[in-house]
């Protein structure tokens, strides 16, 4: 059985801007709306609903005042998406047991493996 932990968050992240999308489909609002309701250009827009343009803090108060939610959701959507997309740092591993070291749970890196 899995912990709860484990269980928690999904193991996939979407962009921000499918959150964001979903909104504007909701609302009927157009990206050329949107885009005016945030003071940003269409250009800005449009790669904030691809993925491509990071917010900020600004931006997340934009979102919070426009969109709704709270600036520290749209903060943490954009934290946890650039997270899953970011090159993880010693990717390199020479053995299963050197795996299973480096595993945050104890009992996983308790394992024997010989």
């Amino acid at each position: 059985m899995l912990d709860d932990e484990i269980m928690e968050k999904p193991d996939w992240v979407s962009p921000p801007g499918n959150t964001i999308l979903t909104i504007l489909e909701e609302r009927e609002l157009t990206i050329e709306q949107f885009a005016h309701k945030i003071g940003r250009p269409l250009a800005v827009a449009q790669k904030l609903l691809d993925g491509v343009h990071a917010i900020d803090r600004i931006l997340a108060n934009q979102l919070a005042t426009t969109l709704g939610a709270s600036e520290s959701f749209w903060l943490a959507r954009e934290h946890d998406y650039r997270a899953s997309i970011a090159s993880p740092e010693n990717a390199n591993v020479n053995s299963l047991a050197e795996l299973l070291n480096r595993l945050p749970h104890k009992r996983y890196a308790e394992i024997r493996v010989d």
